[in-house]
């Protein structure tokens, strides 16, 4: 054996020889022979204060159809569900129409001549458009003050000639 693979042999051995030291100090600081305190023994739990946030958002139920973003550092787009792209047949680019209540999209709707194209981003769609998300964030009142999206979860689909038409209601009637 050359010198080169002595150094080598002792240096692994040191090494775990160093890790079994690590181990049995992290079992002797965790296996402690200490009784697990019962509430109203040193520690009171009562003097504790709950948590003001919450993990879970209790707003929403369900995957979304379509969301609004606005940001001002990474631009302002609308997103739409995979089951969304799915139902128009992934187009590549859309038309958007609006009720008081509701937003149509399609890949074709009757008067209209304004296209968005549609970005793929891994199943979703994305519209990258301020001028659109402006649009649906004044005809609705949509008010982003504590927040950068809001998601729509209810959809329809209704047929328009040959075209799938998605209806998102924004706002209930």
């Amino acid at each position: 054996m050359n010198e080169a693979t002595v150094i080598t042999a002792q240096e692994m051995m040191a090494s775990e020889m160093e890790s079994n030291a690590d181990d049995r100090l992290h079992e002797e600081a965790t296996n402690t022979d200490d009784p697990i305190e019962t509430e109203g023994e040193e520690t009171g739990l009562s003097d504790f204060s709950p948590s003001s946030s919450n993990g879970a958002s209790p707003r929403t139920s369900g995957a979304g159809v379509a969301s609004v973003i606005k940001t001002p550092k990474n631009g302002n787009r609308m997103t739409k569900s995979k089951e969304l792209m799915e139902k128009l047949g992934f187009p590549e680019r859309v038309q958007i129409s609006f009720t008081d209540r509701e937003i149509a999209i399609a890949e074709e709707l009757p008067n209209n001549d304004n296209y968005f194209t549609v970005k793929k981003q891994k199943s979703k769609g994305v519209i990258y458009s301020a001028s659109l998300v402006k649009e649906i964030t004044e005809r609705f009142g949509l008010d982003f003050s504590d927040k950068v999206s809001i998601t729509f979860h209810k959809v329809r689909y209704v047929q328009s000639g040959q075209k799938t038409v998605a209806i998102i209601t924004v706002q209930e009637g």
